[in-house]
């Protein structure tokens, strides 16, 4: 290896080192998420309703099951009395042309019957956010479970290493309706969720010399539990659609404040912008006003930053990385004050930077669908 490539490895290492970069500190915080439209100001209430359509087939599939048990019983006791009528030599005839001639009770195939949900934990999960449940001049919430499917179990034979094992897997399709009602009788919202939804539900391996104790013992349990876990993840999703629409949600949310970093330059200003921006975002809903006014003077300082920056020169205190950053730090406190267009119009002068860097380009990206969901909430 030659000196002076070496010499020439060195220098870029020296200067590479040396450039001004990025650094940044995560903030999470809480802010008061407005719902995409807003219910009359009268209502202040909510109420749930809940069913669930197939409980009654249900119902009627264990009458239908115990009506021809008590069919089979039947038939059986008449079958039993005219045996018990019948003279010993008919009976001892009919042992020697039929074997054991005395009547037997027909079986009756149990039906398979579908775990229920259990209503009232189930629309306990529903809560409006912003407003009381009651059922004064309240909106209703009204929620159906429509015909539930559950395929035929699939049982499949593997062999590892020699060992043979048994799985079971079940398909389920649970359909849900949500219906918002206001107390007038209107219907604002009907929607179906999950309609074309498939979950599938999958069993451990178990050894194939231990299915049948595993069917018998732990298959139910096994089954039950997963298909009460699809339920509870279905009204979770209808309570995040319900208060993503209607609610007044406090929500958390991260994101990454910059600073420069450099042995060269003093990056002071840029320290103190950040913990303005981070005590008013820590502060937003409990102290809304100062917060906006601490975001707007850290805006102001990062904008003061800018006015030095040199993004095509990398020795530049302010070069192309640290104004992708800052440009980053005044888009979100933009968006956090309810100016959208103003955040907008940083996230582009980032966009059209020819050396953007893939990392400021990502998070612009999401802050872009961020603004654009703001916007929604506060015209």
């Amino acid at each position: 290896m030659s000196r002076l490539f070496l010499l020439t490895l060195l220098l870029c290492f020296a200067l590479s080192a040396n450039a001004q970069k990025s650094k940044y500190e995560s903030v999470t915080y809480t802010y008061l998420r407005n719902p995409i439209e807003r219910l009359d100001a009268t209502i202040e209430n909510y109420e749930v309703q809940m069913e669930v359509a197939w409980i009654e087939k249900e119902k009627q599939k264990q009458l239908d099951y115990e009506m021809e048990l008590e069919k089979a019983e039947q038939e059986y006791n008449v079958a039993l009395e005219e045996y018990n009528t019948k003279s010993t030599g008919s009976k001892l005839a009919e042992i020697v042309l039929l074997g054991d001639g005395k009547p037997t009770k027909r079986y009756v195939e149990p039906p398979i019957f579908f775990p229920q949900p259990n209503i009232s934990t189930l629309t306990s999960k529903i809560a409006l956010d912003g407003f009381n449940q009651g059922t004064d001049n309240s909106i209703l919430i009204k929620i159906s479970f429509k015909d539930i499917y559950i395929s035929p179990p699939n049982d499949e034979s593997k062999t590892t290493e020699e060992i043979a094992y048994k799985q079971r897997s079940i398909s389920v399709k649970q359909p849900v309706e949500i219906s918002v009602i206001t107390p007038n009788g209107d219907t604002l919202l009907n929607r179906m969720i999950a309609s074309n939804k498939e979950t599938h539900i999958i069993a451990p391996e178990v050894k194939a010399d231990e299915w049948g104790q595993y069917l018998t013992n732990s298959w139910d349990s096994f089954f039950n539990s997963k298909l009460m876990k699809i339920y509870d993840n279905l009204i979770n999703e209808v309570n995040r659609l319900i208060n993503n629409i209607y609610g007044y949600s406090n929500v958390k949310r991260t994101l990454k404040l910059y600073t420069g970093k450099s042995k060269k330059h003093s990056y002071d200003t840029h320290l103190l912008a950040l913990r303005k921006a981070q005590r008013a975002y820590e502060n937003l809903t409990s102290e809304r006003q100062e917060s906006i006014d601490g975001l707007k003077k850290a805006i102001e300082i990062w904008e003061n930053e800018l006015k030095e920056a040199q993004p095509s020169n990398k020795k530049a205190r302010i070069n192309g990385d640290i104004y992708q950053a800052i440009l980053l730090n005044i888009a979100e406190a933009k968006t956090t004050i309810g100016d959208y267009n103003g955040a907008t119009d940083y996230c582009d002068k980032l966009d059209v930077m020819p050396d953007a860097k893939n990392k400021y380009i990502r998070r612009s990206e999401k802050l872009r669908k961020f603004i654009k969901d703001e916007k929604l909430r506060n015209p």
